[in-house]
């Protein structure tokens, strides 16, 4: 029983530490966007167009025929929701929607470290080993970079899943083709991981059955052993 409490109170201790290192590293970032209410410098030039063009829609302008950018539609459908948000204070708007976004991204990339390392504490140093990076490649906050790593993380994780695991289901293919799909309309150059990934995964599945011929298992398991 004394193990056991042992075992139990490490584990909510490492709990404790493990949120708390994330907690921190959320609130960085977050508030190092120049939307965040404590910032008092001005967005970037791509970022401002990207507010405009949010703004335009919810003024009923319509995207590439009253305003042009090459960026997808979606990326414009986020600055729409936020200008909905945010109001008069489209700057808060846009900073709400970036805080939801960092944490679904924090979130996914934490369960690919802990699919990757088993431990909760090592996760969670690793995504803080990771901070300059990202606050040096989100360069103040609000750009087509910042929204579609939401979507590559959940696909990253998936893909993860399915070689670490050795199974998958529907929905996962659904959700791996519809972030795909989410990151093709935000910016069509940042779907590498789905080019790469897909074409592993139908190698292995042209090779599958004749692994499972040699060695009675699946090319994945074959893979995961050797």
């Amino acid at each position: 029983m004394g193990y056991l409490k042992m075992k139990k109170a490490a584990k909510i201790r490492d709990w404790v530490i493990s949120i708390g290192i994330l907690l921190m590293s959320y609130l960085i970032v977050i508030f190092s966007f120049r939307t965040s209410p404590l910032s008092n410098i001005l967005s970037a030039h791509d970022s401002t167009m990207f507010m405009y063009f949010g703004k335009a829609m919810n003024s009923d302008k319509t995207p590439y025929l009253d305003m042009f950018d090459h960026k997808g539609i979606f990326l414009f459908w986020i600055q729409q929701v936020a200008s909905s948000i945010g109001g008069s204070n489209y700057s808060l708007g846009v900073w709400i929607i970036e805080c939801l976004f960092f944490a679904i991204f924090m979130f996914f990339v934490f369960k690919i470290c802990l699919l990757l390392t088993k431990d909760i504490v090592v996760s969670s140093v690793s995504f803080l080993l990771l901070l300059g990076t990202i606050i040096s490649s989100f360069n103040g906050g609000n750009l087509s970079e910042e929204y579609a790593i939401v979507f590559i993380s959940i696909a990253f994780y998936l893909f993860t899943k399915i070689i670490i695991e050795n199974k998958q289901t529907n929905f996962s293919l659904f959700l791996i083709g519809a972030t795909g799909g989410i990151t093709f309309f935000i910016r069509s150059n940042m779907i590498a991981l789905w080019l790469v990934y897909c074409l592993a995964l139908l190698v292995i599945g042209l090779v599958e059955k004749a692994i499972a011929r040699y060695y009675g298992k699946s090319c994945l398991s074959f893979l995961a052993v050797s």
